[in-house]
């Protein structure tokens, strides 16, 4: 049987940028394409199949994002991961442990750390939280050397976020870190790039973002 292949065309732009790097402080340089295709199956949100120009509003809404974003070595970037996934880790847990919801089948107030995530659904709070950490990381790592804590600095830090982001009355600000917790502070919450985000125990028993 004869074999059809299909080339769809490609709409791409291209952006380059320079700065200091937040963890060594010397200057790095980093090059990106960002690109999608014009094809029946890239649609958007309503279903239909995306035009050129919503692709290139798309594409250049994109490449604002990462200008903005801190610019890190590759070997840098690697460096600090580990520092990440214990943020990550502690951002996890106090969302469990700071949130509530009423139990589909007892009716009864219950806390969502005695309950699993959903499939996916701890991995889809990762994008933003990698976003903050990295963007914001110079300011985290003093925030970490002030706070108070028992060798676990980058998990309570991570506490903190989801603490001041979603409201919880305590957070970055409270620590006793000065000016750089209050930073952090008026970073995350209502009307920034890092909302209050709800959780919710589904019929499944099993923990949703929503």
């Amino acid at each position: 049987m004869r074999r059809v292949t299909t080339h769809y065309r490609e709409v791409a732009t291209s952006s380059g940028k320079f700065g200091a790097c937040p963890v060594c402080g010397k200057g790095a340089t980093r090059a990106r394409t960002f690109q999608q295709t014009l094809n029946p199956f890239n649609k958007g949100s309503d279903g239909l199949v995306k035009t050129e120009e919503q692709i290139r509003s798309e594409l250049q809404a994109r490449k604002e994002a990462w200008l903005k974003r801190p610019t890190y070595h590759a070997a840098c970037h690697a460096k600090v991961t580990p520092a990440f996934d214990e943020f990550f880790r502690g951002y996890l847990a106090a969302a469990l442990w700071s949130s509530s919801d009423t139990h589909p089948v007892t009716q009864e107030d219950v806390e969502l750390d005695k309950f699993d995530w959903a499939p996916g659904q701890a991995e889809s709070l990762k994008a933003d939280a990698r976003d903050f950490f990295d963007t914001h990381y110079a300011l985290l790592a003093e925030y970490v050397e002030l706070r108070v804590n028992d060798g676990r600095k980058w998990e309570y830090a991570g506490h903190d976020f989801w603490l001041n982001r979603c409201e919880h009355g305590c957070g970055f600000w409270d620590r006793d870190c000065g000016e750089v917790g209050d930073k952090l502070a008026d970073l995350v919450g209502h009307g920034t790039d890092y909302p209050n985000i709800d959780l919710t125990l589904g019929d499944d028993l099993l923990v949703y973002a929503q």
